[in-house]
């Protein structure tokens, strides 16, 4: 769906946008819908002792202490940590799956508006487009 905007003409971009977004959407309600059904607020979820949550941050540290000495690939994870834009972009998407694992004492859903919706698309988007980079920097001098 990604190559297909990325493809598409102006014009259709935004009915592909769309479209990726009522998917969302979808995806969402139907995996809200499904945790609700599953989890009652005296439920104690559990957790896996092999779950091991990655600090985005802190990986691509690791990445860029492994192929820093190449130019390129440390001015584009320099650019995903510092940069102004894209580091707001991790928090966004950070702060959204916080907000949605942490639901309240008494297990009421937290409903994202389309305002949210779009921030976390857009942030997703430039997100990705930056990890392409180094993924494909990385592999030209692999």
């Amino acid at each position: 769906m990604a190559i297909e905007y990325a493809y598409a003409e102006e014009n259709e971009q935004q009915a592909i946008k769309e479209k990726i977004l009522k998917q969302l959407l979808s995806i969402h309600y139907h995996l809200d819908s499904f945790l609700a059904s599953v989890v009652t607020p005296n439920d104690k979820p559990e957790v896996l002792p092999d779950k091991i949550r990655i600090n985005v941050h802190s990986l691509m540290r690791d990445i860029k202490k492994k192929y820093g000495k190449h130019d390129d690939i440390r001015k584009e994870i320099d650019t995903i940590l510092d940069g102004d834009e894209t580091s707001k972009a991790i928090d966004i998407i950070v702060k959204s799956r916080n907000d949605g694992a942490h639901a309240g004492s008494a297990g009421e859903r937290r409903e994202v508006n389309q305002v949210e919706l779009n921030q976390m698309f857009e942030s997703l988007k430039l997100i990705l487009n930056r990890l392409a980079n180094v993924g494909a920097l990385i592999k030209e001098i692999s």
